[in-house]
């Protein structure tokens, strides 16, 4: 019972400490914004929902070790001298082991169904024992403004293709799914005092070690160590981040991180950022607006 709730927790954990993180795989984005508060938004490419990979990856470790602690009952019983010699039970004892053998094995059972509506709350209802709930999680976006094309790769990774326009009268990110309890959006824009609009996107880079922030969040929970494997405590890799990710804008731009500068293009600013592997900064500008 202890191994198994252990099983659950590595599960867990990650979840609730690093939250259901998106990350860009493949990709190109476009930011457009002018003065007179216009924009548009484009992204076309991979987006990887960390969450639903880990979710997938991890359910079927989850199934197989119930599958090896549901081995076939065998009831052992010990001589009453202390030497630990095993002996033939008796029936009594033999149907006692056996209650208590059922008595856990359907608690792991109610633990593991628990787990995973939990999750699956978490992760839009996604069921990771029915694929078609991915699939049709991906249809739900297609009904929602922007979200042009979505399909399931596998593994948690989805080909997008989406494009949206709007004012930038209230703060905007990208990318909002219902039922998804995301940690940091992809890209926004958020508004600051004066006109200006702070523009980032976070995970546009290749250094965030997600198995460093799980440890340094959970020190003492050594207890899963053992279920680390290859890729640390929460089993969570990625494929690296490559793109482009642009800004065009006709208003002053007070502040970026790009490596060249700004550039003039038929008279709007344009900022690009590189995202390749080893890419350790992430995009920002802030860019004044409104008069």
């Amino acid at each position: 019972m202890k191994r198994i709730s252990t099983i659950l927790f590595a599960l867990a954990a990650p979840f609730l400490l690093t939250g259901c993180l998106l990350m860009p795989g493949n990709f190109n984005a476009e930011m457009i914004a002018y003065k007179n508060g216009q924009f548009s938004f484009t992204y076309k490419g991979e987006i990887q929902m960390v969450g639903m990979q880990l979710m997938l990856r991890q359910w079927s470790s989850i199934a197989e070790k119930e599958g090896e602690e549901e081995a076939e009952f065998t009831a052992i019983c010990y001589d009453e001298e202390g030497d630990f010699d095993v002996r033939d039970c008796t029936e009594e004892e033999t149907e006692e082991q056996r209650e208590e053998w059922q008595k856990n094995i359907d608690a792991k059972k109610k633990k593991a169904e628990e787990l995973k509506e939990t999750l699956g709350a978490l992760l839009a209802g996604v069921d990771p024992e029915d694929p078609e709930s991915i699939n049709e999680f991906a249809r739900g976006l297609t009904r929602m403004e922007g979200w042009n094309k979505v399909e399931h790769k596998g593994d948690g990774v989805f080909e997008v293709d989406y494009s949206i326009k709007g004012m930038l009268d209230r703060d905007y990110a990208f990318a909002f799914i219902p039922g998804y309890s995301m940690g940091e959006p992809l890209f926004y824009a958020n508004r600051w005092t004066e006109g200006r609009v702070k523009f980032a996107a976070p995970t546009f880079r290749n250094n965030l070690d997600l198995n460093s922030l799980f440890v340094a969040s959970a020190a003492g929970f050594s207890a899963i160590a053992p279920l680390a494997g290859e890729k640390g405590p929460t089993g969570i890799s990625y494929k690296a981040a490559r793109g482009t990710f642009t800004i065009k804008t006709d208003g002053e731009i007070l502040t970026n991180n790009t490596l060249e500068g700004p550039k003039q293009v038929n008279g709007m600013n344009v900022m690009s950022w590189e995202v390749r592997p080893g890419s350790d900064r992430a995009p920002e500008a802030l860019i004044k607006l409104a008069p």
